[in-house]
């Protein structure tokens, strides 16, 4: 994004990093896990539910979830229709809702979880309505008993 008051020139010759997501199911666990752990709120999130034998498979679900929309983009058109950026902002929304949800409930909100992941977070990217059906397929696939 250009600006008035940022010289160009030093723009041009600094160094710039992308972050790309990792390729594969396994790496991309890993790197959800390490980004929770590196980031203190989000550790301290993940650590302090009073319920973790809820709050951690259902955690584990929604990191492979995402791992798995985000290497399904590698098959274009087998994968989805359109292309959609799901990013790590969609995963980390997802799991405060799931913290919020699993904490204040007895049971785990399951229809209330693919709703929010599903439709609101996820979705809310979602232009085409056979991926938005596909998405929601899959995330009832991990977040059930």
């Amino acid at each position: 994004m250009s600006c008035d008051f940022f010289p160009a020139s030093i723009l041009k010759s600094s160094i710039k990093l992308t972050s790309e997501p990792p390729q594969g199911i396994k790496p991309s666990l890993l790197r959800t896990y390490n980004l929770v752990a590196n980031s203190k709120p989000d550790r301290e999130l993940y650590e302090s539910s009073t319920k973790p034998d809820v709050w951690q498979p259902l955690f584990l679900s929604l990191a492979f979830f995402h791992a798995v929309v985000r290497e399904r983009r590698k098959f274009g058109a087998l994968g989805w229709n359109c292309r959609y950026d799901f990013n790590d902002s969609d995963l980390l929304i997802s799991m405060r809702q799931l913290h919020l949800l699993v904490e204040g409930s007895n049971t785990a909100p399951l229809k209330a979880l693919v709703y929010l992941t599903g439709e609101c977070n996820y979705g809310g990217r979602v232009t085409d309505e056979q991926d938005r059906r596909t998405l929601t397929t899959l995330l009832g696939d991990f977040y059930c008993e």
